[in-house]
């Protein structure tokens, strides 16, 4: 089989051995303080040492700082949540369990005889007086329906207190005029209201009978309310029995109790409270309706308590939509959250106030930025006193840079006089630190010696130590430039080799180097390779050898990128003819390798006839097993392909300029992946072959006539480039008239009428494109089969089916059987 061979000289394997750091430390150590030696400043090294440790110190006490600051500020500000939280239910609870208590001893004492009907009027009057309730009285069901309660009458600052009850038999309610201190009437039948009233028709009866049954509990707290005019209140209902039936066990509902309390002390407690910043607290019901707050939670009219979505005051109600859209039930928050609502930061604290059968919803917002104001300021603060102790660290060490190279800097100018033998104005003095001084006194002794020693060295060796820092400094310029030259050499040389790019070479190395062995192992492994094969029409009319040189230049800017990109292995033939090479290795590759390459063939022949109308390429690919590697000995060896694929692809290359196509491909390219390939390519079949004579298996040859595009957005567009799709797919069904399957199902009578159906659809297509050889190859194929006789009519499919063409020096079309024959066709 034919290879495709990678050459890797003996001057690369030179320099790959030469870049292997771990087979010569000593050179590599040697070659380290060659380059770096003497070029770092010890006042450099000092400042750059102190400014470091100063950075990092600075860095991790800031770090440490922020961290426990943070940690205090946050506890600080759960602290102060949780003490109000704590504030608001001690100071609610002062509230609620008088009110439910109170509500439960008139219930108690009507049960068991102490409050009667004849004493209702003094009995009560203490406790509304006393407890300063709102209202405070006995509910009866009846029949006949009856109340006996002390309430409070008008509205705003004109309030009065009465005893309003409901005598049996009458209809509505009369009302007596009562001192506050005292209870004495002062007026009675003051009003006589005549709208019936009912006992059983009221909400909060039938709802504390039903609650409170439901609860296992004697009596219940109604939802919080605001009265037209006047403050929010609440009110506590207990269950009346009969006191008879009572007496012997027996509980038989005839009533409830009502004790009202106005809420106003809650609603001016909870505008009081004060937390960090702009922070806020709330109060809710479960139902939403706001009880009070640190900010306003009426109405603009101040006659009603607003929805806790429906609050305007910094934008407290777009937040709590914000938060139950992400949590859901505001009942069931988590104790701390945080949100941002219009970039704005907030922590949200959730507190439940519940007592008995009452659960309100008690909340605590507060700013980040609020909170973590004084954090930012402690940072800031950190990062001065940072920058402050850096800038005087690095003063610092330039005074100790300073110090400690001036007796270095003293011992360079006393050896460059030592150097040309100049003793007699070498001045050696004294240092503080020990070891340099004992460096001091060691050159003065060496120095005393040397001036012994001058005496017998002749004039002239002085003047040649005078000249040679010159030499030297002429001769380490040239030194400099010469190895910069060959480091350039080298690459050049490393990246102008044959078929190997730089980037692929590198590649390899590390490759290599992970796997421990040689940069490039010998031997063949076996894997899956596409090979495409392009011959670069247009060259061989061109004379003049800059013609030549600018075409293939532009031809190779053109598919560089390309190549690149796909990583394919790139070669140039003779013939101006190019093989590319792509190895799937791994099994995960070999799922997209056939694609790939098709998707690489069809690029490569657009780029190419971009270039220009006198280039245009001639492309066959193939793929099959193959096997890669490495062949040759230890100081030249090549990169080799073996396989079926590399013949093929020429072969197909040289029916692709036979049949003027630009790409081909062969069955190898549409097994695996034929849905792939069809769904983003138009094939076009072109023919059936024989590749090798004395192998059985007959292949279809596919043009890849265009890259398919169904993803645009002009409808029009689509349209006509689903016309086209629709024509390849007729054609494509209609050369199906070749394989044996096609004739499945048809009778004799119809064998005719299908070819001539088949021979339509080519002739439709060669009048669209009168340029296609191969489809008017496929019609004088055919054409001949019209003219069979009935007799022989049963022998069309078998003699279509088994046509084939074979490809030898000469390319003939022919079929097994009758005599039918295709044109022929010099290769």
């Amino acid at each position: 089989m034919v290879q495709v061979i990678v050459p890797v000289t003996h001057d690369d394997m030179e320099e790959v051995m030469s870049n292997d750091t771990s087979k010569n430390p000593e050179e590599n150590v040697s070659t380290f303080y060659r380059v770096c030696g003497g070029r770092i400043p010890i006042n450099l090294f000092i400042i750059s040492v102190v400014s470091i440790l100063l950075i990092m110190s600075c860095f991790c006490i800031w770090i440490a700082s922020f961290t426990v600051t943070k940690q205090v500020i946050e506890g600080l500000s759960n602290d102060l949540i949780d003490v109000n939280g704590e504030k608001i239910t001690s100071y609610l609870n002062t509230f609620m369990d008088p009110l439910g208590k109170l509500s439960k001893s008139i219930a108690y004492d009507y049960n068991n005889g102490i409050a009667t009907t004849s004493n209702f009027r003094t009995y009560l009057f203490p406790k509304f007086a006393e407890f300063k309730t709102s209202s405070c009285g006995y509910f009866f069901a009846g029949p006949p329906s009856t109340k006996y309660t002390y309430s409070t009458a008008g509205s705003g600052n004109k309030t009065y207190p009465v005893y309003s009850y409901q005598p049996p038999g009458f209809i509505g309610t009369l009302r007596d005029t009562i001192n506050v201190t005292t209870g004495v009437v002062t007026k009675y039948n003051s009003t006589v209201d005549l709208t019936p009233f009912y006992t059983l028709d009221q909400d909060y009866y039938n709802s504390t009978i039903i609650l409170s049954t439901q609860l296992g509990i004697e009596g219940v707290y109604g939802n919080a309310y605001k009265p037209y005019g006047s403050s929010m209140a609440i009110y506590h209902s207990s269950k009346l029995y009969d006191p008879v039936q009572y007496k012997t066990g027996k509980k038989v509902v005839t009533g409830v109790t009502r004790v009202n309390i106005s809420l106003q002390n809650i609603v001016d407690f909870l505008s009081k409270i004060v937390l960090i910043g702009k922070g806020f607290c709330l109060v809710s019901q479960q139902n939403g309706i706001l009880v009070g707050g640190s900010i306003n939670t009426l109405t603009p009219d101040g006659n009603t308590n607003l929805h806790i979505y429906n609050l305007t005051e910094r934008d407290a109600g777009q937040l709590m939509k914000e938060i139950s859209v992400k949590y859901g039930d505001l009942n069931e928050l988590p104790k701390r959250i945080t949100e941002t609502v219009n970039g704005i930061g907030y922590i949200i604290s959730h507190y439940t106030y519940k007592i008995d059968n009452l659960k309100w919803n008690v909340y605590f917002v507060v700013y980040q930025e609020e909170v973590i104001a004084s954090l930012t300021m402690t940072t800031g603060i950190s990062v001065g006193v940072a920058v402050t102790v850096m800038i005087i660290g690095v003063i610092v060490s330039f005074i100790i840079g300073f110090i400690v190279s001036k007796p270095m800097k003293a011992l360079e100018r006393q050896f460059e006089l030592i150097k040309v033998l100049d003793l007699d104005t070498v001045n050696i003095g004294n240092s503080v630190f020990k070891e340099i001084n004992s460096i001091f006194g060691n050159l003065k002794t060496t120095v005393q010696w040397l001036k012994e020693i001058k005496s017998f060295i002749p004039e002239h060796v002085f003047e040649q130590l005078i000249n040679s820092q010159t030499i030297e400094m002429e001769f380490g310029s040239v030194n400099i430039k010469k190895n910069e030259s060959f480091a350039e050499s080298k690459h050049s040389m490393g990246t102008t080799n044959d078929g190997v790019s730089h980037a692929d070479l590198e590649s390899r190395i590390h490759s290599s180097k992970k796997g421990g062995g040689s940069l490039f192992q010998m031997g063949l492994s076996v894997k899956q390779t596409v090979v495409i094969t392009c011959q670069l029409k247009g060259f061989f009319s061109m004379e003049q050898p800059s013609d030549i040189e600018n075409g293939f230049k532009k031809i190779m800017n053109a598919i560089g990128p390309i190549t690149k990109v796909y990583k394919a292995n790139l070669q140039v033939l003779p013939k101006f003819a190019l093989q590319l090479a792509l190895s799937a290795n791994s099994p995960g590759e070999q799922d997209k390798l056939i694609e790939k390459s098709v998707e690489l063939a069809f690029k490569l022949a657009k780029a190419i006839n971009q270039v220009g109308p006198d280039f245009y390429p001639r492309i066959g690919v193939s793929c099959s097993k193959a096997r890669v590697g490495n062949l040759g000995t230890k100081t030249s060896r090549y990169y080799t392909i073996v396989g079926a694929c590399v013949v093929d692809s020429e072969k197909l290359c040289i029916l692709a300029d036979s049949f003027n196509v630009n790409v081909l491909i062969d069955t190898s390219c549409c097994e695996s992946l034929q849905a792939d390939i069809a769904r983003k390519f138009i094939l076009k079949p072109i023919d059936k072959i024989k590749k090798e004579m004395n192998n059985s298996s007959i292949e279809t040859i596919y043009e890849v006539f265009g890259e398919k595009n169904t993803d645009n957005d002009e409808w029009l567009y689509e349209l006509e480039n689903s016309k086209k799709n629709n024509a390849f797919a007729e054609y494509y069904k209609a050369f199906d008239v070749f394989s044996a399957d096609f004739w499945n199902g048809i009778s004799q009578s119809e064998i005719k009428k299908e070819i001539d159906h088949v021979l339509g659809v080519f002739q439709n297509y060669l009048v669209r494109h009168p340029e296609d050889i191969t489809t008017e190859r496929l019609i004088s194929i055919l054409q001949p089969c019209l003219n069979i006789s009935k007799m022989e009519e049963n022998s069309i499919p078998i003699i279509l089916s088994s046509y084939y063409s074979s490809f030898d020096c000469s390319y003939a079309a022919f079929t097994n059987v009758g005599d039918v024959r295709a044109l022929p066709l010099d290769i």
